[in-house]
């Protein structure tokens, strides 16, 4: 059996706070094993807070 297992990175839970889906991930299974066929992509992925994308701090 084929599977497309689906993550999600949010910056919160409410969208009229302005949380937002910030990144998106799937990983294709068959069979109950990995295929090693994936899917990433950053979305909004810039702080609303700081004006700069996430993981881009300075120390």
């Amino acid at each position: 059996m084929r599977q497309i297992i689906l993550d999600t990175e949010t910056t919160g839970l409410e969208p009229a706070q302005g949380h937002r889906v910030i990144e998106i991930g799937l990983v294709e299974i068959i069979s109950r094993r990995p295929t090693g066929r994936t899917f990433h992509r950053s979305l909004n992925s810039v702080c609303a807070r700081f004006g700069r994308p996430f993981g881009q701090w300075s120390a």
